[in-house]
């Protein structure tokens, strides 16, 4: 589309095959069809940036899983090692107990037994928490990926610009 420029033949003038008939100034849809393919180059800029971004998210989603992960299973062996020490200790105080009722242990062996046991109790109460806090952290981490499902869908709608814009880009042809 444009204005007539040149009209190189006249009515009656015999006409060859591929002979010019009028000339069109295209310096407007030259520059229509360059401003739409900058916009392209724009588009695929940011297709190429959301592609990394989400390949990065993507490991360290993975990495922040696998650390949670391995964090939980040490919280778990914890706590699982702990149980029959901290059952040891209530058994060997309620004895220690029984036998200074019976004035057969001294109050310091029933001060080691208890000590020894709020000791225990309290190492398995904080990794019955970490235990906890470590699920709860897989859980955000698995959460997480959702965020690649935002950018998966962000990159479908830039390929469906890029579409728009070389369909554009073609009428101009």
């Amino acid at each position: 589309a444009g204005w007539i420029t040149k009209m190189p033949i006249r009515e009656g003038d015999a006409l060859a095959a591929g002979s010019v008939i009028v000339q069109v100034d295209d310096r407007e849809s030259q520059t229509s069809a360059n401003e739409l393919g900058a916009q392209l180059s724009g588009v695929t800029a940011q297709k190429n940036r959301l592609q990394s971004e989400r390949r990065l998210v993507s490991i360290q989603i993975e990495s922040r899983l696998v650390s949670e992960r391995s964090r939980m299973q040490t919280a778990e062996v914890t706590v699982s090692a702990l149980r029959p020490q901290l059952e040891l200790a209530r058994r060997e105080f309620e004895r220690t107990t029984k036998l200074f009722t019976d004035n057969v242990s001294s109050r310091r062996q029933l001060e080691q037994s208890e000590s020894k046991l709020q000791q225990l109790d309290r190492e398995y109460r904080v990794a019955v928490a970490e235990k906890g806090s470590a699920n709860s952290r897989v859980a955000e981490a698995d959460a997480e990926k959702a965020r690649l499902d935002v950018l998966a869908a962000d990159l479908q709608v830039l390929e469906q610009k890029a579409n728009e814009i070389q369909a554009r880009i073609d009428r101009q042809k």
